[in-house]
């Protein structure tokens, strides 16, 4: 059973599918330049690009959600991997949910879908 702010998160997610697109292309920019990077690190810079924290009907991005998004990132984008270094989170159930393996399978894939709009 997912956890509350698991489903805080995924509805969310849902709700905003724009936030994780901008994620994603922060992220993906921030590889050309560093091994390494973090998820409160590309939060900070999408506020700094963006207004998208206004942009989000009345909500405000929940600093909380950055170690999802960092999995979702992982998810999506395998050979980028060990860009985010994951620490044990609440966030870790989202395998769970996806039943992500590390190889990925043509039924993860479909399971990803599930992020996009």
């Amino acid at each position: 059973m997912p956890s509350k702010l698991t489903k805080k998160f995924l509805k969310f997610h849902r709700e905003n599918p724009h936030v994780y697109k901008r994620f994603v292309d922060v992220a993906l920019r921030a590889t050309l330049t560093h091994n390494h990077f973090g998820g409160k690190a590309v939060f900070e810079r999408m506020r700094w690009e963006t207004d998208i924290v206004s942009s989000i009907t009345t909500q405000k991005l929940c600093n909380n959600f950055h170690p999802f998004y960092c999995r979702l990132f992982t998810m999506e984008y395998p050979q980028h991997r060990k860009f985010f270094r994951h620490k044990k989170s609440v966030a870790d159930e989202l395998y769970d949910i996806y039943e992500y393996e590390e190889t990925p399978h043509k039924n993860q894939d479909a399971q990803l879908d599930l992020f996009r709009d």
